[in-house]
């Protein structure tokens, strides 16, 4: 490239000196864009001088009513009675003055956990830093930080004092970025915010317009002490003080929406010179590694952002047994390898056709791709290899912001002692992704606690002899091989027609509590209590109608699952399948904990339903006002939800958990409600209630899953191969199972 050979390089060979070529060409910001810089920054500062000055305006406008109110009291012009309407008004333009200053004062969130790195212990990777400003031609960082975001950042050390020391910048690295992107593609994103470092003026200028609007963000969004004191008091206080609260609390919306306001037309005005400057740091970048690898690392960053996410819906499975892995940066880097081919080509066709909003404040990957294209320079950096190889101990250090990033997000009840090795963690995801397959393969789509299938221990299919055994196995064998299609369907129709009973509950919570909807989109007549209440009992039609069907079907399948798991202790099965004792003491584990597991389908269902009633009331009284009616609603449904959940624990008390867990045997009562929330605590009891849910369902399905494999294993080793689920033609009917 440019000239020059590329060559793999690992950390024992890589030499910053004769990694490039030569510097890279300035890049110049225009003059017109610098002016606009300045337009907009001032167009920024200005907003919160008006946001001030509507404060001042309103500390005037009490402080002339005030003094006007004394007058006419010293003057004994006000009777007793007239008093307390002349002093409703002040209280609560107090309290609205208070609010309103309040935002000037709020304090920042919680910033990232961060681990700031020594240029003693980690000599390569500031070497090769110091080289690689030397070639964009931006200032060295001061610090290096490392965090677990898949990005990477420029910012000042010392915040707005650092905006008048040149060079006092930090340089912030995403580890992840480095597990998974190669040397080159990790070396153009470095190039990138180096490029940030060199923008100097406009850099600064940019920093005062992002203060800004992260301000607004925070004082927009954020809640505190005082805004929830306001509305206890609301339902705690009678009479006009009620009143005064009430009206305060309008005020405080209107404060709010002011702000809001603001917030809009700053980020607006804003983002197009956000994006300009995003294009230009690119340049940087592209002329550095060159615009080939500009794609290739856009491309990149969209695989591992998508892993990053999907990381976390593995780690909300893995925390319900108190572990994660102690390698997180290795777990988003493998999950991006890890994507199925389909699933990656529609991961990165949809990147390529992005197109960036009017409030994004970077260009889409698609517009960074034709940018790097257009410039088509072949870069200046010649070495190749992994980034990893940048860092002394890269294993280590990926652990130990690991473990601060897991510190901050869950809190002081997460020590090493929940951390367990990277690979067993994706071993132990392998393997219920493994038996969530063969659960929904061996169950046509089955698995599920609306739906559970009540496997007996003590049926009388585990008193057959051998012969009998096998003769129940080949006729359910058969009759689902037949009809796998149509059953598949048929369990799909009822999840279909739950769903939308699901949906018409939530209709029928928001429509009693006040919330009008749009008939088109709930697809009803009229948003009506009565109009619900129709569409309701026809779903349940349908779903009754489906769940008599599933009743034959479901037979067939308790028939197969326990005549195979009868032959688990067949000669020929005990010849073919390794560990077979330990296999049948297992099977007898499964088996108990899944009759106990279904025993509280019933009070999981009732639960279930709850959910999205309390989701729909949580939204009314957190975004709309929180009426009397909707307050009584929500806690009525809350005590409900608790008895459910009180009644949970109960039934699994004596259950114990099956898998392995950090706290050692717990009960199913420990894994499916951890804590009883008070009676009273909606939010309390809301996450309670969704949490045993969620975790009810996968615990089911893990059981299953494994009561699957084992059957499959059974009836591989007498030469049954698996039953495969065909399309089902347009003209079958489901009803033929």
């Amino acid at each position: 490239m440019s000239g020059a050979e590329t060559t793999s390089a690992t950390a024992s060979q890589l030499d910053p000196a004769t990694c490039f070529t030569g510097r890279i060409k300035r890049v110049w910001l225009s003059p017109l864009y610098l002016v606009g810089l300045v337009l907009v920054a001032g167009a920024m500062v200005l907003l919160p001088v008006a946001y001030v000055g509507i404060v001042a305006l309103v500390g005037y406008g009490l402080f002339y009513y005030a003094t006007h109110c004394a007058a006419w009291i010293g003057a004994g012009h006000v009777s007793r009675g007239g008093l307390f309407l002349l002093l409703g008004p002040l209280v609560a333009g107090g309290i609205l003055f208070f609010f309103m200053v309040k935002p000037l004062f709020a304090p920042r969130s919680r910033r990232d956990r961060r681990i700031s790195l020594v240029r003693a212990n980690e000599p390569l990777l500031f070497a090769f830093v110091d080289r690689l400003c030397e070639v964009v031609g931006s200032p060295k960082p001061r610090r290096i930080d490392v965090d677990c975001q898949v990005n990477a950042s420029a910012s000042f050390r010392h915040g707005i004092w650092s905006i008048l020391w040149p060079g006092d910048l930090v340089l912030t690295i995403g580890v992840p970025l480095a597990a998974g992107l190669s040397l080159r593609d990790f070396t153009g994103v470095l190039a990138h915010e180096f490029g940030h470092f060199a923008q100097g003026l406009g850099m600064r200028f940019f920093y005062v317009i992002g203060s800004i609007n992260g301000w607004f963000a925070r004082v927009v969004y954020q809640r505190d002490a005082w805004d929830e004191w306001l509305v206890e008091r609301i339902e705690q206080e009678e009479g006009w003080i009620r009143v005064i609260m009430y009206v305060a609390r309008i005020f405080v919306f209107i404060t709010r929406l002011v702000l809001f306001l603001l917030m809009v037309l700053g980020h607006m005005i804003s983002c197009g010179l956000s994006r300009q400057m995003e294009f230009d740091a690119d340049l940087h970048a592209i002329r550095t590694t060159g615009s080939a690898s500009q794609e290739n690392t856009e491309l990149h960053m969209v695989l591992l952002s998508r892993a990053y996410s999907a990381v976390f819906e593995d780690l909300r499975a893995s925390w319900r047994d108190r572990k994660l892995g102690d390698n997180l940066p290795a777990l988003v880097a493998l999950k991006a390898e890890d994507f199925p081919a389909e699933k990656r080509s529609e991961i990165l066709d949809k990147a390529r056709q992005e197109k960036a909003g009017w409030f994004d404040t970077h260009p889409s990957p698609a517009a960074r791709i034709r940018f790097a294209q257009k410039v088509a320079d072949p870069g200046v950096f010649t070495a190749d290899g992994s980034a990893a190889a940048l860092f002394s101990d890269f294993e280590g250090l990926s652990r130990s912001i690991t473990l601060a990033f897991y510190q901050q997000l869950i809190g002081p009840e997460f020590t090493a002692k929940n951390l367990v090795a990277t690979a067993d963690v994706t071993r132990g995801l392998d393997q219920a992704r493994s038996s969530r397959e063969a659960a929904d393969r061996y169950f046509c789509g089955g698995v599920s606690l609306r739906r559970p299938l009540r496997l007996d221990a003590h049926s009388e299919i585990f008193k057959l002899d051998e012969a009998s055994a096998r003769g129940k196995l080949n006729a359910a064998r058969n009759g689902i091989a037949r009809h796998a299609a149509a059953i598949r369907d048929r369990y799909r129709r009822f999840q279909e027609a739950d769903a939308r009973h699901a949906d018409l509950a939530i209709m029928e919570t928001a429509i009693k509590a006040g919330k009008e909807l749009d008939p088109q989109k709930c697809g009803l007549s009229a948003c009506t209590t009565e109009a619900v209440v129709t569409a309701r009992r026809a779903v349940e039609r349908e779903r009754r109608t489906a769940a008599e069907d599933l009743i034959r079907i479901e037979a067939v399948m308790r028939t197969r699952a326990e005549a195979a798991l009868r032959l688990l202790s067949a000669d020929a099965v005990a010849r073919r399948v390794r560990g077979i004792e330990r296999l049948q003491r297992r099977t007898r584990e499964l088996l108990a904990t899944l009759t106990t597991v279904g025993g509280v389908a019933d009070t999981l269902l009732k639960l279930r339903q709850g959910i999205p009633c309390m989701d729909t009331l949580s939204t009314l009284l957190t975004d709309e006002k929180p009426t009397e009616e909707r307050v009584r609603q929500a806690l009525r449904l809350a005590e409900s939800q608790h008895m459910h959940l009180h009644n949970l624990r109960s039934i699994l008390a004596n259950g114990r958990y099956p898998f392995a867990h950090t706290a050692g045997r717990i009960t199913l009562a420990e894994y499916a409600v951890a804590k009883l929330p008070e009676r009273d605590d909606f939010g309390g009891v809301y996450g309670a209630a969704d949490e045993a849910v969620e975790a009810m369902e996968q615990l089911y399905a893990r059981l299953l899953g494994e009561v699957a494999r084992i059957c499959e294993a059974v009836e591989a080793a007498l030469g049954y191969p698996p039953i495969q689920t065909a399309p089902l033609p347009p003209a079958a009917t489901p009803e033929a199972a």
